[in-house]
């Protein structure tokens, strides 16, 4: 196909118009979120399926293409709204294991992510129920969580958020 000065004039015409389009639509007010993925697909009320569905793209391990890179974006954010700090991690993000429901003296955590012996981030998600400050409680007071010892890790070096799926911040 010879490209010719008028297929250039039509397709950067066209591309104007496209970017006049999309620049339209974001600057109006009553832009909705998009839906999350599992709402899509009707699962939107399975607290399994958001622990896989999250555990799936925090886990460095996967084959979901981010490697460390969704980690990094998360423990960011939790750095950004509480007293946790990325500086004392060191993060080898292969040694870095993630789990779903790891059964503790105390309860199960929805998320439980950890490198051996270094430090721990442990999620409890609610999806579709209300908060209840004693689960959270609960693990604070444990010893373990699958495999993990409590005791192993210094109290600075522990970490308990708390992810309502129906109030995102």
């Amino acid at each position: 196909m010879d490209i010719t000065a008028q297929n250039v004039d039509e397709v950067t015409s066209d591309l104007q118009g496209f970017a006049q389009r999309v620049e339209s639509l974001t600057e109006r007010g009553d832009i909705r979120h998009p839906w999350p993925t599992l709402r899509i697909l009707g699962r939107r009320n399975r607290e399994r399926y958001w622990q896989r569905y999250l555990a799936y793209f925090l886990d460095p391990s996967k084959s979901h293409g981010f490697r460390d890179e969704l980690l990094e974006e998360v423990l960011g954010v939790i750095e950004e709204k509480t007293d946790f700090s990325r500086d004392f991690l060191h993060p080898d993000w292969e040694l870095v294991e993630v789990e779903t429901e790891a059964d503790g003296d105390e309860g199960r955590p929805d998320i439980l992510i950890y490198q051996p012996n270094r430090w721990f981030v442990c999620f409890e998600m609610k999806v579709n129920a209300s908060y209840d400050a004693d689960q959270l409680r609960r693990y604070l007071g444990s010893t373990e969580f699958g495999n993990l010892d409590v005791t192993e890790y210094d109290p600075e070096r522990q970490f308990y958020i708390y992810i309502d799926t129906e109030r995102p911040t």
